[in-house]
């Protein structure tokens, strides 16, 4: 056939045949042969060819005339029907070879989903042109499968695309699947990437055809019944082989095309190039079809006895001359082989094994294991690629370290395949256990031809093995090696350290790289995956909004596997964004997802929360203590965790039942094991140093702890329960209300957001069932700080002038309050002259109902008192004073209080209660801490004219004074506060209308404050010394606060001069007293206060220019940048205060020089001071200091306050960027203000009045067109 195809496509020709057998042959033998001879060629083909000869001649002779058509023996072009696989028509392949439009993708095929299971029928799948069927039955899959998937390839390009199911019975359907071990998975895959590069022909002179995207192979386990026994290999597994390919244009062929000319110079034989034929096929056509198909090709032999004459092997003629025409019409004998052999131009193809070994020697020039479609076709080309390039330019071995699905694989196989492409070995080993990475190794071995023997001892054959390589890489020392070590896990990393550290840390040529979430090498470059530009771009495709996006992110932390699950899930489900992140936020949700069929079918989605399970029980195993502070992890609502709140954890409280009588010590773990085991599984990265050290953690992870906490920990409301109360108590420990410092107060702001998630989950549980509120609060150990935590984050966020959230937070504490006392206090009385008599008849009724809980409770009470007084955190100052006085006694102790010994110590020199009533007073300290914190809050939110509000006051003042009459010796530090900053602040709060309020009870109370100031006592608080009135200096400053307030009301009440002169001299003294105190108190909390009070007194004794000196000092020094920053409360009365001076002053002089210069001033103070102002309720007050004159006449300067302050206000209306409600209350305050101005006394044609209605006229129209 070949002689006759190059004779028909060149000029023709004769084709010589010798009969062997012509004495022995018949005449149907002849006939027979020519019959199967024209069944290859083509209709009409006697028109072209012709036969001379008899059957009994020695010599016949094919007579051939030239077609003006190309003649293939065989194109190797196939096209797909319903059942089978057919080889293309010429016309056909014409229509192929001229197609040109874009290749298809695999998301057009047909949706393959569902289970495979053993011996079950496909009822949603059947064999179309697009789906195929078939078994392999061979012991040597590889083989077989390389030889019957090229059609199949071919066939589907050439048509729709579609899939190849190895494992299925093709007659009935039913699953058989095909054993394969993980060797006969990485062959088979070896083998498509060989077909897809090098076997098949692309008829497109620009081929991208590309795995992910055009074509995949996927491995699909069968699951077998528990009635069926198989008989499996150890290491094999039942599963169905799904190749996919797409449609592609131009044609795919199994080979290049079998046809044949005869070349003019040398006329030889020559088979066509691939590009030739094409041009040749498409040229030459003319629409005519004249062949039958390409069939198989013909195997000849001519026999005169028998009907074997034609049967021989493909591309061998028994005998067979060349005769071609020549000018001089002489027939030339070329080729004349008599042994019954002709050597063919074409290399002979092999079947079975020996294809493998072919194609694997001209493919893989060097071994590898590492393909196109292990890196995902959406892989993103991180800021991580050029680190790792650069990173290994300088050291031979680096770990890519980071947890569970950050793309740390992807990164060092992504870096693998570009090192291939020079030809260099790159190999990966699977290291998620000994036996994987086993199989790895044997597995390179066996490619670098060498033969494996298994001892049985897989670490020990590892290394040996390991030295063979070593071995071999030093031969090959020009060539560079890549080695991926994937998945390092504890079992495998000291095989894998020393595999590395050993024989290949110190190569030259030698390229290591391992992923792990622990530390392999002692270079290590950790990622955590996506940045959130990247991920928001991964996820782009699903519909959704940008907020749901970013939740979605944020959930998962920029995870890469996470958000290829949820994309995944979100797609095949057909649900959205808020729907998932609803699913995944319950208790199993993030394991109920993995475990759904749209997960765990798709085997390149490893199991994120499954294998992040595994590591928790591996934690859990090991050291269930240092598991248990990682558990407490979830309740704190963010992903960066200070490491004092893990540090300060009393186990023991999170156990149900709490020791009692005794302090319990914590578990003997530290929480620098703690930080080294999340650091070791890449759970978390450590900032800071010491107390300010900062767990940088991930959203999934605090998801997987959570899905770990329900699945493992009994999930009934009792485990949480008892988790939640180890950390109330640990905001107990870390958080108080003693905010002087200003270092306090922002340690304070930092710990509210954990303190306030606490909280929340607290509150949800126990909305869950009444029952488990009902238990909850009968436990002491849980109701008491659950009290004094919602009281703590309430008077933080009051602390930071945040008053909405602040009260949501009291409200909940009265609640907790109510609930644990079990009785009701109304919040106000119903008439002013009843809220004395009405507190005191509370206060013994609280005390009674107190002492009935405290001994039903005594022995718990105290155990959790002396735990506080131990663990608390303590300012230095407190340490040091508790120091002096241990000195004083002639003692001292070392560093913090740390143990039962220490508070001995305590005990025995009066600087503690006795242990015995330690948990009486830490009760009582928490309940009057309450009292008094929420009744200060009720006395200044409420209106000031009423004297309603200061009932609950009243009820914390008389509750702690019963006490302190029953226990004289242990003063509390609240019953000094309730004296100081509450009842007797009443009387001077001017507008509250008390009647103590007359010069006669002033004087009283600042007599009450001169004792105070002279006190020499100690007041405890929770049991422990707090406060010495003698040396503590706060206490003074802030006693001389409240007397030079009184002094400053006395000016205000006093008519007498004589009277205000003696009240100016006295207050004078102490003003000047506290500003030789307060320079040591700049750095608290208190100064702005201090301040304040000193140029208040200023300003009433009309010393403007030492009050303005004084307020000016409170002024806030932002920059530009901070400028949107919250100003605090003092800041903003500094300017209302600093501003009345200014306008004030004048007046008392006729100086127009004074005048001019407040005009001045205020031209730059008003608009910064509106500024500062604006969305507060002082904005009310400057309005009303400059609007509200009824005075007949107005200065220069006040009337220049009131014009620079509208223009303000106009330009900020101008600026634009308000909502349309702010704009439109903006527009209703100014038109108000306006008419206000319009009726000053002022020369309204010179004011600027019109000028600026015109303007506001303006904008409003502006603004609604």
């Amino acid at each position: 056939m070949k002689y006759i195809c190059a004779c028909l496509n060149s000029d023709g020709g004769i084709v010589k045949l010798k009969n062997q057998h012509w004495n022995k042959a018949i005449g149907k033998d002849l006939d027979d042969w020519y019959n199967d001879l024209e069944k290859q060629l083509f209709d009409d083909s006697s028109k072209f060819i012709q036969l001379e000869g008899k059957y009994n001649d020695e010599i016949l002779f094919l007579r051939i005339s030239p077609l003006n058509y190309v003649f293939s023996v065989d194109m190797y072009l196939y096209f797909p029907r319903n059942t089978d696989i057919v080889s293309v028509r010429y016309n056909q392949a014409i229509d192929i070879l001229r197609t040109h439009d874009k290749s298809g993708s695999l998301t057009e095929l047909p949706a393959v989903g569902g289970d495979f299971e053993y011996q079950k029928k496909l009822s949603t799948l059947s064999e179309s042109d697009r789906i195929q069927f078939k078994e392999i039955k061979s012991s040597k899959v590889p083989s077989k499968f390389s030889s019957m998937i090229n059609k199949y390839i071919s066939a589907f390009c050439n048509h729709k695309g579609g899939r190849i199911l190895f494992g299925i019975e093709d007659k009935e359907f039913k699953v058989v699947g095909v054993q394969l071990t993980e060797l006969d998975k990485e062959s088979i895959t070896r083998i498509m990437y060989a077909k897809m590069d090098k076997t098949m022909k692309w008829g497109c002179d620009s081929k991208s055809y590309v795995y992910g995207i055009h074509w995949s192979i996927d491995f699909r386990p069968v699951k077998i019944p528990d009635d069926i026994k198989l008989n499996i290999p150890e290491g094999a597994s039942l599963e169905v082989i799904i190749v996919s390919v797409c449609r592609y244009p131009g044609g795919v062929f199994t080979d290049t095309p079998n046809a044949y000319y005869i070349r003019e110079e040398d006329r030889t034989i020559q088979q066509f190039t691939f590009q030739d034929w094409k041009t040749k096929m498409i040229s030459s056509h003319k629409g005519i079809p004249f062949t039958q198909g390409c069939g198989e090709i013909l195997q000849t032999s001519v026999d005169n006895t028998n009907k074997t004459v034609h049967q021989t092997k493909r591309g061998v003629l028994n005998m067979t001359e060349i005769l071609s025409d020549t000018a001089s019409n002489v027939s030339v004998l070329k080729d004349l082989i008599e042994s019954g052999s002709l050597s063919s131009d074409k290399q002979k193809r092999s079947r079975g094994t020996e294809v493998l070994q072919e194609e694997n020697c001209e493919i893989f020039q060097v071994p590898s294991n590492l393909f196109e479609h292990h890196v995902t076709h959406n892989y993103k080309r991180t800021r991580n690629d050029t680190i790792l390039q650069n990173m290994l330019e300088n050291h031979n071995c680096v770990t890519v370290k980071g947890y569970i699905g950050t793309g740390k694989s992807q990164l060092a196989l992504n870096y693998g395949l570009s090192m291939k492409k020079d030809n260099n070995l790159v190999w990966k080993f699977d290291c998620s256990n000994i036996r994987e990475l086993w199989r790895s190794t044997a597995y390179l071995l066996k490619e670098l031809q060498y033969k494996i023997k298994d001892t049985g001892n897989k670490k020990d054959d590892i290394l040996s093995m390991a030295k063979t390589i070593n071995e071999c890489i030093e031969k090959n020392h020009r060539r560079l090696h890549i080695f991926i070590f994937e998945d390092v896990v504890g079992d495998s990393r000291n095989t894998i350290e020393t595999f590395i550290n050993v024989y290949l840390a110190k190569r030259g040529n030698m390229k290591v790289i391992a992923t792990s979430s622990l530390s392999v090498t002692e270079i290590e470059l950790e990622i955590v995956g996506f940045s959130e530009e990247e991920a928001i771009e991964f996820i782009g495709a699903i519909k959704a909004s940008d907020a749901e996006r970013e939740e979605l992110v944020k959930t998962f932390s920029c995870n890469p596997l996470g958000l290829k699950i949820a994309l995944r899930y979100i797609k095949h489900c057909q649900i959205s964004v808020g729907a998932f992140l609803g699913k995944l936020s319950l208790p199993k949700g993030a394991l109920e997802i993995e475990n759904s069929q749209a997960i765990s079918q798709r085997c390149e989605l490893k199991p994120l929360f499954q294998s992040l399970h595994l590591i928790l029980s591996d934690i859990h195993k090991t050291n269930p203590s240092i598991l248990q502070r990682i558990l407490l992890m979830q309740f704190l609502g963010s992903d960066n965790i200070p490491v004092i709140m893990l540090e300060n954890v009393h186990l023991n409280f999170g156990s149900s039942i709490l020791k009692e009588g005794g302090i319990c010590n914590s578990s003997s773990d530290t929480i620098d094991d703690v930080i080294s085991t999340l650091k070791q599984y890449s759970f978390a990265r450590v900032s800071g140093i010491d107390d300010t050290r900062i767990l940088h953690t991930h959203s999934a992870i605090l998801l997987a702890i959570k899905n770990y906490t329900y699945e493992t920990v009994e999930s009934n409301y009792t485990n949480v329960a008892d988790i939640l109360k180890a950390l109330l108590w640990t905001v107990v420990c870390l958080m108080h209300k003693d905010n002087r410092m200003k270092e306090d107060l922002a340690r304070h702001t930092d710990l509210l957001p954990y303190a306030e998630s606490i909280l929340n989950h607290t509150h949800t549980l126990l909305g869950n069932t009444e029952v488990a509120k009902t238990k909850l609060f009968m436990d002491i150990s849980f109701s008491v700080p659950l009290l004094y935590v919602s009281d703590i984050v309430g008077y933080t966020y009051d602390s930071n002038e945040m008053f909405h959230f602040g009260e949501a937070y009291f409200k909940i504490a009265e609640s907790y309050f109510m609930k644990m006392m079990e009785l009701s206090i109304p919040l106000t009385c119903p008439a002013a002259e009843d809220i004395q008599i009405k507190a005191k008849k509370t206060a013994p009724q609280l005390y009674r109902k107190m002492i009935n809980i405290y001994k039903q409770n005594k022995n718990m009470l105290n155990t959790v008192g002396q735990w506080y007084i131990l663990k608390r955190c303590r300012p230095e100052e407190e340490l040091k004073m508790i120091k002096n006085r241990l000195q004083r006694a002639g003692t001292s102790f070392i560093g913090k209080l740390r143990n039962e010994q220490d508070l001995n110590l305590l005990q025995e020199n009066e600087l503690a209660v006795p242990k015995e009533k330690i948990g009486l007073f830490f009760f009582f300290e928490v309940a009057i801490s309450f009292l008094y914190s929420y009744g200060r809050r009720v006395f200044y939110t409420m209106p000031l004219d009423s004297r309603h509000n200061s009932y609950i006051l009243h009820i914390s003042d008389h509750l702690s004074n019963i006490v302190h009459e029953i226990y004289p010796k242990w003063k509390m530090v609240h019953h000094l506060l309730t004296k100081r900053s509450g009842t007797i602040q009443l009387a001077l709060l001017e507008k509250s209308h008390m009647p103590q309020i007359d010069l006669e009870n002033l004087q009283l109370i600042a007599n009450k404050c001169l004792l105070a100031l002279e006190e020499k006592n100690t007041y405890f608080l929770f049991g422990i010394v707090f406060l010495e009135t003698e040396h503590d200096k706060f206490n003074k400053v802030t006693w001389l606060k409240q007397l030079i307030r009184c002094y400053k009301i006395m000016l205000r009440k006093a008519k007498d001069e004589t009277k205000r002169k003696e009240i100016t001299h006295q207050g004078q003294e102490y003003v000047n007293h506290l500003e030789t105190l307060i320079k040591a108190f700049e750095h608290t909390s208190a100064f702005p206060s201090l301040l304040l009070c000193i140029g208040e007194f200023y300003q009433c004794i009309r010393d403007f220019q030492s009050a303005k000196t004084t307020f000016k000092k409170l002024f806030p020094q932002l920059t530009q940048a901070e400028q949107k920053v919250k100003t605090r409360k003092h800041d903003r009365k500094s300017y209302i205060y600093y501003l009345q001076c200014l306008l004030s002053e004048p007046k008392d002089t006729t100086s127009e020089q004074i005048e001019s210069e407040a005009c001045k001033e205020i031209e730059m103070l008003v608009p910064v001071c509106y500024k500062y102002l604006i969305n507060h309720k002082e904005l009310d007050e400057l309005e009303e200091l400059l609007f509200m004159s009824e005075q007949d006449s107005l200065m220069k300067h006040e009337q220049r306050a009131c014009f620079v302050y509208l223009k303000s206000r106009l330009s900020h209306l101008q600026n634009g960027g308000l909502d349309e409600d702010v704009y439109t209350r903006h527009v209703m305050e100014i038109t108000e203000l306006l008419d206000k101005y319009s009726k000053m006394p002022l020369n309204h044609k010179e004011s600027g009045l019109g000028d600026m209605e015109i303007k506001l006229s303006d904008l409003r129209k502006k603004h609604n067109s």
